[in-house]
């Protein structure tokens, strides 16, 4: 663009002209590059699927119980299934018995490499059980699997055939000049060793980082010159374990050993290694071969030694202490374990030195199932509020309750992770001794009661009839001597009344009496109840005739029961008198007896002027009884009730009462089928 020979203004025009011609390009790219984004996305998005769905490789993801939750096409050419039917399984199912340990252990390394934040995947070659029934060989590629929040949920991974791959190995194995050309540059030190005389076959060139000898120095010399006697008796008992499963399974099945051990320096020192072994069959010759892989961990075994000197001496220390010590974990991921618990602990929940401690039920099983719903909401809130943890509950210890009181204080750190420290004392001697002294305070305040109770029977109730008798018989026999005859029927009716509550309240009080002195025979025999409450009913006849009232039964035409005929005849007596007491005249009583699958259910059922909510549970109670006026005004003890209680609870039997205030009372007791 020319501007020579123009004017400023003109060259400002120009300028405003393309500032705006700028700007439009501007918005225009922004809006091309916004459109362009979400359809790159979409691009990467719909390209990366297609890549896993025609990858020849099977890639998958799990969640944390190992159940696949995608699979991938291609595991019907790998196993012969369509995806939604390997969906179904879980990983391990499909992985061959003698490969599951090689799987669970790359899962292991895998949570290590996790806790460490390397997040590198593991390798690992299994067996896996086809459709049509043959093994194939797969190489699985594992890493965990994290949601947007960074919690782990699940794992994913990639299978893919190496079964021809195996079948090669195992031919190169079989053939040692290739076998050790896999060997030479490798940190861990392999070895195979003929099982018959113990001779060194091979060891790789790192054998002297390890022990310091060069492969020469020790190659065709027996492996006692690098084992200590304990070493020695170890790799005996694999190889001659490994002869007898061949004999038995003609197979390499469960002849793969993993053990830490000790070897021995060139300098004579020791060195702790963790040797894997397997024992094969040689193809041509059909002898056994060991083949041997050593690792060294002299670094972590010395700090595992350092570790447990130290917690011997914490040990010592908590071991002059009566309470139980423990040291527990709740992680972030909602894992919980316990990193430490000393001998004293161990004692008080009866965990035996060998159970595992990772697994937390070993102890929480014990804990009494009423009283393990308290436990967990008590460990929650403490948890939650990082407050220190206290809590007195019941554990089942040896067939044995036992009450426990446990305290701990947390730690919590930054990554989510809480350390309880805390301690456990049994404290089942001392909450004995205060549930003893709470029952014996119990047993003296109803002790008391029936002292009061007693006394109050005798200075009253039983001496207000006698004082009638007495009344009565005197007026009788002053009448008598005047020959005045006028009214003394009456007199007589009123003396033969008055004896009758008399001797109902000492027989009453008699047996009473006994039961609580444990002199009370207790004889339960066979006997027709029907034909005992008959029996009764015709006993108080008389008495209902006098009111004009109906005693009505509903029974079964026979029914034989197993219990005190003697006891339960008192009990349907005083129940039976009772309602015709407390009945108004020219109403009716309802006796019912029914059969159920566990017991014998007797009720007896009155018109008369009903109990107030507030005393039906004082009926039975000794303690607090009350009584109410029956029709004629007049008061019991409430003993006959009581009396009923004991008797009916001693055949293991139940008593109660429906009543409402004005509507009449149902009083029923129950005995037990089985006696």
């Amino acid at each position: 663009m020319n501007y020579k020979g123009k004017s400023k203004e003109e060259l400002i025009k120009e300028l405003q002209k393309l500032e705006k011609t700028n700007d439009v390009l501007r918005l225009s790219l922004e809006k091309e590059k916004n459109n362009r984004i979400p359809k790159e996305k979409c691009l990467r998005e719909n390209s990366f699927r297609l890549m896993v769905q025609n990858s020849p490789d099977v890639i998958w993801t799990l969640d944390k119980n190992y159940r696949y939750t995608y699979i991938s096409p291609s595991i019907s050419k790998l196993r012969g299934l369509l995806p939604e039917e390997a969906m179904k399984e879980k990983i391990q199912d499909t992985i061959s018995l003698d490969s599951q340990e090689d799987f669970f252990d790359a899962i292991a390394d895998l949570r290590d490499e996790v806790k460490q934040k390397s997040y590198q995947p593991v390798t690992v070659e299994v067996k896996q059980n086809h459709k049509n029934g043959h093994i194939i060989w797969v190489e699985i590629v594992i890493n965990a699997y994290f949601n947007e929040q960074g919690d782990q949920i699940g794992y994913m991974g990639i299978s893919r055939e190496i079964t021809q791959r195996k079948i090669a190995e195992i031919e190169l194995l079989e053939k040692k000049g290739k076998y050790h050309t896999l060997t030479e540059n490798m940190k861990e030190v392999v070895w195979s060793i003929d099982t018959e005389s113990m001779l060194i076959d091979y060891v790789s060139p790192s054998i002297i980082q390890l022990l310091g000898y060069t492969s020469e120095e020790i190659l065709s010399g027996s492996i006692e010159l690098v084992t200590t006697r304990k070493t020695l008796k170890i790799i005996h008992k694999q190889v001659d374990k490994a002869k007898d499963n061949f004999k038995i399974n003609s197979s390499d099945k469960d002849n793969n050993y993993h053990v830490e051990v000790e070897l021995l320096r060139k300098d004579g020192s020791k060195v702790w290694v963790e040797l894997t072994s397997r024992f094969v069959k040689n193809r041509v010759t059909g002898q056994l071969e060991m083949y041997c892989r050593t690792r060294n961990i002299t670094e972590r075994k010395l700090a595992e030694e350092a570790l447990k000197s130290s917690l011997e001496r914490f040990d010592t220390l908590v071991a002059m202490v009566s309470v139980g010590v423990y040291i527990f974990w709740i992680r972030s991921n909602g894992h919980m374990e316990f990193e430490y618990v000393s001998d004293r602990w161990r004692d008080i929940h009866d965990v035996r030195p060998d159970e595992d401690m990772t697994d937390i039920t070993t102890v929480n099983n014990k804990i009494h199932k009423d009283d393990i719903e308290d436990f967990l909401l008590a460990n929650m809130e403490a948890a939650r509020d990082r407050k220190p943890f206290v809590w007195e509950g019941r554990f089942n210890i040896k067939n044995d309750e036992r009450w426990f009181r446990i305290e701990s204080i947390p730690i919590g750190y930054e990554n989510g992770d809480i350390r309880w420290f805390g301690v456990t004392q049994d404290i089942t001697e001392r909450y004995n001794a205060e549930e003893a002294l709470r029952k014996s305070e119990e047993k003296l305040r109803e002790l008391n009661a029936q002292k009061d109770k007693f006394f109050s029977i005798i200075a009253h109730d039983l001496k207000n009839p006698f004082n009638a008798i007495m009344g009565l018989s005197q007026l009788l026999i002053d009448q008598i001597k005047e020959k005045d005859y006028e009214g003394i029927e009456e007199y007589g009716t009123y003396i033969s009344e008055s004896t009758e509550k008399a001797m109902n309240l000492l027989v009453n009080l008699l047996n009473w009496a006994r039961s609580q002195t444990g002199r009370m025979e207790f004889n339960p025999e066979n006997f027709e109840i029907v034909e005992l409450i008959e029996e009764n009913k015709m006993l108080l006849a008389g008495n209902a005739s006098q009111k004009l009232i109906s005693i009505k039964t509903s029974l079964p035409e026979k029914l034989t029961v197993f219990a005190d005929k003697q006891m339960i005849s008192t009990v349907i007596r005083n129940l039976l008198s009772n309602a015709i007491k407390f009945t108004k005249e020219n109403k009716e009583i309802l006796i019912t007896v029914k059969e159920n699958p566990e017991n014998i259910h007797v009720s007896i059922k009155d018109q008369g002027i009903g109990i107030a909510a507030d005393r039906l549970e004082k009926l039975f109670r000794i303690d607090s009884s009350v009584s109410t006026p029956d029709t004629n005004n007049e008061r019991g003890t409430g003993l006959g009730l009581i009396l009923c209680k004991e008797f009916v609870v001693k055949h293991g039997g139940n008593i109660g009462v429906d009543s409402e205030k004005g509507k009449g009372s149902t009083f029923y007791f129950t005995l037990p089928k089985n006696g």
